[in-house]
């Protein structure tokens, strides 16, 4: 399938559905709740996890089904600063440096994948309806699009 990952329902009413479509109305719900956070994360990704969960718990936008995503995306940002903090030494080789860099750039696309997905980029944030005032924590998905069609 090319093009884009289709968005899930919460964030395009977060966005306000600036493409006018039908929002789905069959869309699975999943048990609401804050993911467990993998006991095994390293500081980084135990920082990164503690940073960009309860925000994400806070607007609906994920469920402890997002786990692995999330795991994924802390532990990728942990590899990430980790690589960084390689470069910034300054006690690696020529060859070393370039395959640090290299490392970085791909953690770095990898990051942004999943930041994307879980509307975590400047431009998606700029995009949510209300950004900087997360949802009730029990918002259901019908109470949000009630408070859109208010709006």
């Amino acid at each position: 399938m090319a093009g884009r990952y289709p968005k899930v329902t919460a964030l395009r009413v977060l966005e306000g559905n600036r493409e006018h479509r039908p929002l789905p109305k069959d869309e699975p719900q999943f048990a609401p709740g804050v993911p467990e956070m993998p006991p095994s994360l390293d500081a980084d990704a135990r920082e990164e996890w503690e940073r960009v969960v309860p925000e994400l718990v806070a607007l609906n936008l994920v469920t402890p089904i997002n786990r692995s995503a999330l795991e994924v995306m802390c532990r990728t940002f942990g590899a990430w600063r980790r690589s960084m903090k390689a470069l910034e030494s300054g006690k690696l080789g020529a060859r070393e440096y370039a395959n640090k860099r290299r490392e970085c750039k791909e953690h770095v696309e990898t990051l942004r994948q999943y930041q994307i997905q879980f509307g975590l980029t400047p431009s998606a944030k700029v995009r949510l309806n209300g950004a900087g005032k997360p949802a009730d924590t029990g918002d259901s998905l019908d109470r949000l699009l009630a408070r859109r069609k208010k709006a």
